[in-house]
């Protein structure tokens, strides 16, 4: 019986390895867990962000006009091929735009070409996107990446830097906004004006735009030709221009400019 009962005991040895080996599987199986849970969440975003991705908008029209958005006497038409509601119809997006113009009186005073349009819904402000160009009546243009419309202020103001033409005068600029309501564009952080005879270069621009008088401000820098400056500073025919009556304190061959 004695020697029976010591053949059956256990070594204590293989107990303890029995024991570790057991922590380590437990372990590992909580690690692996960790992993499959880390992919399944990322799995389940992954589907989230595809699910809301997908989402159809409420509503979509197509070859639509609307009209709408007066303040202070203008009124804007849209019209464009496509046109979509999205959720919560807080904001209208209308692609393949075919006509924007600000109107007057039933008249168009300021027509803009963009492929889209954003429209506020409930502040009736326009983001206008992609290739925009405005022109208004009175021969101003205007190119950006993309124009902004503040219902509110009655003004556009482009989202970056601008080119402009206005007569002859090209206009480039880091921002430009037109106001609608007194017909004035304003360049509030600086302006370069490059016309045929001069360079100018300024701090700060207001420009009439239907009388196109200029007013600069600020450190104003000019380059021109003598004789384009000249030119410029003459009165009326048959009288010397105030450069060429200075000609002979400024020591100039008379010749050139007599």
């Amino acid at each position: 019986m004695i020697a029976r009962r010591d053949r059956t005991r256990r070594d204590p040895r293989a107990g303890d390895a029995m024991t570790a080996a057991s922590i380590v599987s437990r372990r590992r199986l909580l690690a692996w867990a960790a992993v499959l849970a880390v992919v399944a969440a990322a799995g389940c975003a992954k589907s989230r962000a595809i699910r809301k991705a997908s989402n159809p908008p409420d509503v979509a029209f197509r070859k639509i006009t609307i009209r709408g958005w007066s303040a202070s006497g203008l009124e804007w038409e849209l019209s464009a091929d496509q046109v979509e509601v999205g959720s919560g119809r807080r904001v209208t997006v209308m692609k393949d735009l075919r006509r924007a113009a600000l109107m007057r009186g039933g008249k168009p005073e300021v027509e803009v070409s963009a492929r889209q349009v954003r429209v506020d819904n409930e502040t009736h402000d326009l983001e206008l996107a992609g290739g925009v160009t405005l022109r208004t009546a009175a021969g101003l243009e205007v190119k950006a990446a993309a124009l902004r419309w503040i219902a509110r202020l009655d003004r556009l103001q482009s989202d970056g830097p601008a080119q402009m033409r206005l007569g002859e005068a090209r206009l480039d600029t880091p921002l430009a906004i037109y106001d609608a309501v007194g017909k004035r564009l304003v360049c509030p952080r600086g302006i370069r004006v490059v016309s045929p005879a001069s360079t100018l270069r300024a701090d700060r621009l207001v420009a009439e735009v239907e009388t196109r008088e200029l007013r600069l401000a600020g450190d104003v820098r000019m380059r021109m030709r003598v004789q384009d400056f000249e030119t410029a500073l003459a009165g009326e025919a048959g009288r010397k221009s105030p450069l060429q009556q200075l000609t002979p304190l400024l020591g100039l061959p008379r010749g050139r400019h007599g």
